[in-house]
């Protein structure tokens, strides 16, 4: 018979126990628990802490504060090569910036170093206002593809009698094409004083642009002399289109056969032609930057489309030219870019014109700046010198030098200005008083022909005037002519004491 063993336990008591075992549990367990999340959030806070500064940072960053110092953060877990990224992205940031910006300031200047040069390269053309001999008018465009371009014009006397007209197309375009261009203006202005005819002019100016040109720069030009007195115009081509002549409505080109570019062939030669102009004959010069624009489909406005807009409207001044080829030019392209400089002169020929001469008393006479009447002239400037301290005799021959420049320009000046103007500037220096005499007449080179006179003559057999003239240039120590700008500038030094 099997052996049974029986357990009595008050079931009061044992829901008692089992009651206070459970709570037991329930309170080992909750602090387990507490101490876990304690844990966690330690770990957590510890582990956030550099995320938390490198979020704060990157804020900064995004802000546009870029000097803002990261948190190093000596790990090598994921958190510290974010921080690492983010250091580099920031220093890279920086050196991008700076780099921008001196990029940024680099443009600024050169942009502002063009706008410089295309004024200077502007003042460096003449304006329609530089034509004042009303026997012809100009007028003229040159509107460069960029800030500075290589076409260039110009017009100006060489004679009182005699206009230089001249436009040309540098190769390329820009910087080195503007400097191109003012080097062979400058030649040209130079030259065009010491040569006889257009194809001469061409020769001297190539001779000096071929001489030490290793980049092979050339320019085409187109150059003429027009002889305002017979209405002959003699020109003569470097490589450059023969212009347009406008006549009682009709448009013809000028005959012409070119030589080669300027600048490519040291001793090159140019075909010269010559044509008798027309009263109200124009005469129209242009760059292929005209003839050769393309619109957007790609066609070219073409020499025949030029001379078909001339035609239909056949303007009836220089002026009128410009603006109807302009406005053609410019309907043709619509929106399509510029890609060469536009350049257009035109010049008409007004022989029935003539040079008003003021009266004796319509012109106003200046001394540094002080208005005079003729009769003043004289006793100021001696007062000017006298408080000076120059010597008698240096204020005797000034005042006689004076007195017959003035009255050459009165008796000889002729103008379409008003009014006319005679300036006379003093300037005592160290060894020598300077006079400057500048008068807006027509360009009247004092010192042509001044010769010793024949004093063994009689007085009343010597021919009239040059006296004067030969008293200045003899009693003055150094004299110098040059017409500018639309005026007449004899400059004039005496000695203080004889050297």
């Amino acid at each position: 018979m099997p052996l049974v063993y029986g357990f009595y336990f008050p079931e009061a008591e044992f829901q008692a126990y089992l009651g206070k075992y459970f709570m037991i549990v329930i309170f080992s367990m909750g602090k387990d628990m507490l101490l876990m999340c304690i844990a966690i959030a330690l770990v957590s806070r510890q582990t956030t802490r550099s995320l938390r500064s490198l979020s704060k940072s990157t804020e900064e960053i995004a802000q546009g504060n870029l000097d803002t110092e990261l948190t190093k953060i000596p790990r090598s877990d994921e958190v510290g090569r974010l921080s690492r990224s983010f250091r580099r992205m920031r220093d890279s940031l920086k050196l991008h910036i700076l780099e921008l910006q001196e990029a940024t300031a680099a443009r600024q200047r050169m942009e502002s170093e063009l706008a410089i040069a295309a004024q200077i390269q502007q003042a460096m053309l003449p304006s329609a206002e530089a034509a004042i001999d009303p026997r012809y008018s100009v007028s003229t465009l040159l509107q460069p593809a960029r800030v500075v371009g290589g076409d260039l014009y110009d017009f100006f006397h060489v004679a009182d009698e005699r206009i230089c007209m001249v436009i040309g197309d540098v190769a390329n375009k820009g910087v080195p094409a503007a400097l191109f261009m003012a080097r062979t203006l400058s030649l040209m202005r130079t030259l065009a004083h010491q040569s006889s005819s257009p194809a001469a002019l061409l020769f001297a100016v190539n001779r000096e642009l071929a001489h030490n040109n290793p980049e092979c720069r050339f320019v085409t030009m187109f150059f003429a002399m027009l002889d305002l007195k017979s209405g002959v115009l003699q020109y003569a081509s470097a490589g450059h289109d023969a212009p347009l002549l406008l006549r009682d409505g009709q448009v013809s080109k000028l005959v012409l056969e070119t030589g080669p570019a300027l600048g490519l062939e040291e001793e090159a030669s140019f075909p010269q032609f010559e044509i008798r102009l027309l009263a109200h004959d124009i005469v129209v010069m242009y760059t292929d930057g005209i003839t050769e624009a393309r619109n957007q489909d790609n066609e070219e406005f073409s020499e025949a489309r030029l001379q078909t807009t001339i035609s239909r409207k056949a303007p009836a001044f220089a002026a009128d030219i410009i603006r109807c080829v302009t406005l053609a030019h410019q309907q043709f392209i619509a929106q399509a870019p510029q890609f060469d400089d536009l350049t257009l002169l035109s010049m008409q020929f007004h022989p029935e014109a003539k040079r008003r001469k003021p009266a004796f008393a319509d012109w106003q006479i200046s001394l540094n700046g002080q208005p005079l009447v003729y009769d003043q002239v004289r006793p100021c400037l001696a007062g000017l010198l006298q408080a000076q301290q120059v010597s008698e005799d240096v204020v005797d021959d000034l005042q006689l030098i004076t007195e017959e420049v003035l009255v050459n320009v009165l008796k000889h000046g002729a103008t379409d200005q008003d009014p006319a103007s005679i300036r006379l500037d003093v300037h005592l220096q160290e060894s020598a008083v300077v006079l400057d005499v500048i008068d807006n007449s027509h360009a009247y080179n004092p010192l042509d022909g001044v010769n010793e006179p024949d004093l063994e003559v009689d007085f009343a057999d010597r021919p009239e005037g040059g006296l004067g003239l030969y008293l200045v240039s003899a009693l003055a120590d150094q004299i110098d002519y040059h017409y500018a700008h639309g005026q007449n500038n004899l400059h004039i030094r005496k000695f203080l004491v004889k050297p």
